[in-house]
């Protein structure tokens, strides 16, 4: 039996990823078992068991804000590094999975320093603070563009793309809600979706 750990919070740009790498492990071989670590408040604690699978939360906090929270956050990132490594010793993973987002940092640190097999997935163009202070402790690296490529060491990283991208290709549509939105079903049809820092460029250009 596999067993995989994977962390993940804070966006859906970090679950929504990660959930649809565990389905497709789930649908590749039944008998996986996979636990997902995340913050207790924030929405990977509702998303990930709604989804179906194990969660184990951390109280960490992103270094944001004065200098006293950026004191608090770091504080509250060591704090958990011993107790993401008491939720690995118990679950015994083969492998750990980051998705970014801070909360992931510290299980990533337990694992490289149980010796665990470590790879960590970085979604956007410009990589997350999470995923830069810890790509020392990763494995395999992969990435979704080529621009993040070039912020890990060369070695490790391998383009592969968002594990997203394999439902979005087979999703079913919906001829009802192309018509309500007064598109012609019998048109191609472009769907364009930006986020975080390229909805802005998008947003410039499309003006």
């Amino acid at each position: 039996m596999k067993r995989i750990c994977i962390a993940a919070g804070g966006t859906g740009g970090h679950i929504y990823p990660a959930l649809a790498l565990a389905q497709s492990a789930m649908e590749q071989d039944p008998d996986t078992r996979i636990l997902f670590i995340g913050n207790a408040d924030r929405m990977e604690a509702r998303i990930v068991p709604e989804a179906g699978f194990d969660f184990a939360a951390l109280d960490t906090h992103g270094l944001e804000g004065s200098l006293l929270d950026k004191v608090k956050a770091a504080i509250s990132l060591m704090r958990a590094i011993p107790k993401a490594g008491a939720i690995l010793d118990e679950f015994r993973p083969d492998i750990v999975v980051g998705f970014g987002g801070y909360v992931s940092a510290p299980v990533l640190r337990a694992a490289h320093a149980r010796h665990i097999p470590v790879m960590m997935h970085e979604q956007n163009s410009i990589a997350g603070k999470a995923n830069k202070v810890t790509a020392g402790c990763a494995d395999e690296i992969v990435t979704c563009y080529e621009k993040a490529g070039e912020q890990f060491p060369a070695g490790k990283v391998k383009l592969l793309g968002n594990p997203r991208g394999s439902v979005a290709a087979s999703a079913a549509g919906d001829r009802q809600v192309l018509e309500s939105l007064g598109l012609d079903p019998s048109k191609k049809i472009i769907l364009v979706m930006m986020g975080s820092l390229g909805s802005t460029t998008m947003n410039d250009i499309m003006q």
